[in-house]
């Protein structure tokens, strides 16, 4: 067993782990990066964000095969002779996975970081024992960053483990499309995969415990988003599974109210738990979901530990992961370091609508601003570049506090929004005015202008609005 000291030592090599170790040694740290998969990248790379938009990719190349627009644009094609073939798309997305996997390697090599290979965990005295498949190692590092990530959350339903449900982990692996595909949630995990399978031929239905789909979005992003899924799958919103059997032929749902869902495949998406294995000897403190307790700064209860990520649950999402990533690095380095306003990080459903959002809803702005509260709206259905290119449906929602002219939450739903929505999170970090972005001149015709547009609406001054 070798000894090895290094200043930073990061276990885990999704976007919170590489990103960390490569900040940790272009500050001149000497740093190691742990790892047990043999290719970098974590959750998002691997199993999430680029492989499900390389299917959405897909998916939308289909839809527009399939889609009413081509005909009265004076395209016919017909679909019966499109074939679509799971197995080889799968191959092309582990191969596109692989190539961006290369890239992370390469980027640390150029920074100098040392990369290990196997499963780490601390012990109590502070040393890291990693465990590869032909021998063990041990070392010793004066700050730890752990960046373990997370898990696909399993639920206990009755009789639903001998369904061969799968996760979101599974799913993207398949070779063959089901037939019929039942998703249990409806968040953003189980919309982009409704999205894909739809696409792809499967018979959808989703089941929801909450009222409605994605219940974290605004109020006005409801019934678009809603009426982009009904036409096509069959949705179960406060409805949660009793129990799940699987007889010679099919797996048989039971719905609380007794419904009954006949189905060839089961996908859980009902969120993600931390993977903390690396600290089970420590005592660090945990919320009571079992999440790792971080400071502004990411670091534990137990001083020079770290935990950016998923594993501390603040913000389940890969780019705000970077951001905890790089803080925890500065901070261990004694580099300058300003905490993460995670009011002010952007979301985003991947499909058609694309949905992006940031800040507060207009129900969280009111509860915390009262009457100082100003809204703006501009449909798609008045923006021309929208308009020609088929995708007129949804909106822009600008949340403002009158006083000030604070923006204080954005929510898109129509074309590009995913897009739309970084050039607002860099807006709201600057500090802008709602005052200011109605004065800024956007390029015509672009779905961008919709910004403007909500804006303007925030003073009843959008003029491609009937007046008020």
């Amino acid at each position: 067993m070798t000894n090895t000291n290094y200043d930073i030592a990061v276990i885990g090599g999704g976007p919170a782990g590489y990103i960390a170790a490569i900040r940790a040694a272009r500050g001149g740290a000497s740093t190691c990066l742990i790892e047990a998969d043999s290719k970098l990248g974590g959750t998002c790379l691997r199993r999430g964000c680029i492989p499900t938009k390389f299917y959405l990719e897909v998916a939308r190349t289909l839809d527009s095969i399939a889609g009413k627009d081509t005909k009265r644009r004076g395209i016919s094609i017909n679909r019966s002779a499109v074939e679509f073939d799971l197995a080889k798309s799968l191959k092309e997305k582990n191969r596109t996975i692989d190539r961006l996997s290369g890239g992370i390697t390469t980027l640390l090599d150029d920074a100098g970081v040392t990369k290990l290979s196997g499963f780490a965990r601390v012990t109590p005295d502070r040393k890291i024992i990693i465990k590869g498949e032909a021998e063990s190692q041990e070392i010793a590092a004066r700050h730890i960053i752990v960046a373990g990530g997370s898990t696909p959350t399993r639920l206990p339903i009755d009789g639903l483990d001998l369904c061969d449900m799968i996760t979101s982990d599974e799913i993207l692996d398949l070779t063959e499309v089901p037939k019929r595909l039942t998703i249990i949630g409806g968040g953003v995990i189980g919309i982009e995969m409704a999205r894909i399978f739809l696409a792809f031929g499967s018979e959808v239905t989703i089941v929801e415990l909450a009222d409605r789909l994605a219940p974290f979005l605004d109020h006005d992003l409801d019934r678009p988003l809603l009426d982009s899924l009904r036409r096509r799958a069959e949705i179960h919103t406060g409805r949660s599974v009793a129990a799940g059997k699987r007889n010679e032929v099919e797996i048989v749902l039971s719905l609380d109210d007794d419904t009954q869902i006949s189905t060839d495949c089961v996908l859980v998406a009902v969120g993600r738990s931390p993977q903390t294995d690396a600290l089970a000897e420590l005592d660090v403190e945990r919320d009571p979901r079992g999440f790792i307790e971080v400071d502004d700064y990411m670091q534990t209860s137990i001083e020079g530990i770290y935990a950016p990520g998923d594993i501390n649950g603040r913000s389940m999402l890969a780019h705000t992961a970077m951001k905890m990533g790089e803080l925890a690095a500065d901070h261990a380095i004694g580099h300058p370091a300003k905490p993460i306003n995670f009011r002010r990080v952007p979301g985003a459903i991947y499909g058609r609508p694309e949905v992006g959002y940031i800040g507060l809803t207009e129900k969280e702005a009111r509860e915390q601003y009262g009457d100082a509260v100003r809204v703006g709206r501009f449909p798609f259905q008045a923006s021309g570049r929208a308009v020609a290119s088929g995708e007129p449906a949804g909106l822009v929602k600008i949340v403002t506090e009158s006083r000030l002219g604070e923006i204080l939450g954005v929510h898109i739903l129509g074309p590009e929004a995913t897009e739309l929505i970084g050039p607002i999170a860099a807006l709201m970090e600057a500090e802008a005015t709602v005052d200011e972005l109605i004065r800024a001149t956007f390029a015509h015709p672009t779905c961008s202008e919709a910004i403007m547009e909500a804006a303007a609406d925030c003073h009843d001054e959008c003029l491609h609005l009937p007046g008020k």
